[in-house]
């Protein structure tokens, strides 16, 4: 967990530091909107390093000394904890990132060069766009659907440890 949870946040970082030079470069060239969304991505993603690290981190063990159901008990709370916050990965991880996303898709998607000549613009930007979201919004479904399958993974190793 520990090796994961610093994965993340190194992650978390080199995104924080290139959001934060993408939010004063559009700053800098009065794009307001830009910098509202890159600012609410940089949000987002410290709500998912603060979660991972106050609810993903390793529980205290009980000591060598301690009894065998004791350490058991110990296993089962941990592996239920990360159970619950992996059911939870559409709550915690993608939803704060979804209105920094949604800002950066659709400014990008007014800005985008049409064709000239285009009978129907606003409809190819409104088809452009929900392209785009459905891009995101299939990503995040397959995001969900791992870690609801990790979930259901630990689900069992919690029923084994249950059994025995």
């Amino acid at each position: 967990m520990r090796a994961r949870n610093a994965l993340e946040s190194a992650a978390a970082v080199v995104a924080l530091c290139l959001l934060g030079a993408q939010t004063y470069a559009a700053l800098g060239a009065g794009d307001h909107l830009s910098a509202l969304g890159a600012a609410l991505l940089m949000a987002g993603l410290l709500v998912v390093v603060g979660v991972l690290w106050k609810q993903g981190s390793n529980l205290r063990p009980p000591g060598l000394d301690a009894p065998t159901s004791e350490q058991i008990a110990f296993h089962r709370r941990a592996l239920a904890r990360q159970r619950d916050l992996l059911r939870a990965v559409p709550r915690w991880y993608l939803g704060p990132l979804v209105p920094g996303l949604v800002v950066l898709l659709v400014v990008g998607t007014l800005r985008f060069p049409l064709g000239e000549g285009l009978p129907y613009p606003t409809l190819a930007r409104a088809l452009l766009l929900a392209g785009h979201l459905a891009l995101v919004a299939l990503v995040f479904a397959g995001i969900a659907w791992l870690n609801a399958r990790a979930a259901r993974k630990l689900d069992a190793e919690l029923a084994a440890i249950d059994g025995a």
